[in-house]
Order: structure tokens, then sequence, then C-alpha cells
């Protein structure tokens, strides 16, 4: 196995390199969401093949998912790039921010005058 491979398989995924040193932005590997409450996926491994030669299109590269909301939080990824929020003023340049805290992202919403009503990404019981 090569070491690639085995980095992409085994090792925890970081932005950074892609970021840094490929120069790519969030689009060229994310899909924006196509319809409200949708995630943000993770690329096809066939899309990383076109710059990762070395891994099989057909390889199975296991998926974890880098963020965890509460159960009881909604959060719309299509309703903030709509609202012209760009991925980095979140999860930082290279993703290295953690935006799944009421913290992080309440002091955005009052200096940008967005929706604070608890409603907004708390499910109403």
């Amino acid at each position: 196995m090569n070491i690639l491979l085995f980095v992409a398989l085994f090792a925890p995924f970081t932005h950074k390199p892609h970021v840094t040193t490929a120069k790519l932005v969030c689009a060229d590997c994310h899909a924006a969401p196509a319809k409200f409450g949708a995630e943000v996926g993770y690329p096809a491994v066939a899309k990383c093949a076109l710059c990762h030669p070395q891994i099989s299109r057909d390889t199975k590269i296991p998926a974890a998912s880098v963020y965890k909301l509460a159960d009881f939080v909604y959060f719309d990824h299509r309703f903030h790039l709509m609202n012209n929020v760009k991925c980095e003023d979140c999860h930082g340049a290279e993703a290295e921010n953690n935006p799944t805290k009421m913290s992080f992202c309440q002091p955005c919403h009052v200096k940008t005058q967005a929706a604070r009503g608890c409603n907004t990404c708390h499910e109403t019981r």
C-alpha cells in the first residue's frame, strides 16, 4: 500500500495542505447543499483521485464527520451561503475553527443583525 493511500485511509484528515499548498477553495471539493437543511457532504473519491492519481477511484475512504451538532440544533449551510457568509467566516481559512457552539455563532449574529431568537437554531418543542 502506498503511503498516500495509507494516510488517506487511517490518518485524520486535515484541510491545511489542500488550502495552503494546493490552493484549493472549499467549492473545489465540497458542493453547496442542494436543498435547505442538507449537509455539505464529503467529496467523492473520484474527485480526490483527480489530484491524487495513486488513489483508485474504487477506494472506500472512511468518512468521519468533522463537526457534530447537538440533536436539537438546526443549522442550514445553504441559508448562510445565500446570505453571503463565506465558509471561512465560520470554519477559518484552513477549516481550523469548530463553529458548533452557540458562543461561536451568537457574536456574529449580533454583529450582522441576523436572526437571534432561540428558534432560529434550536428546535421548538
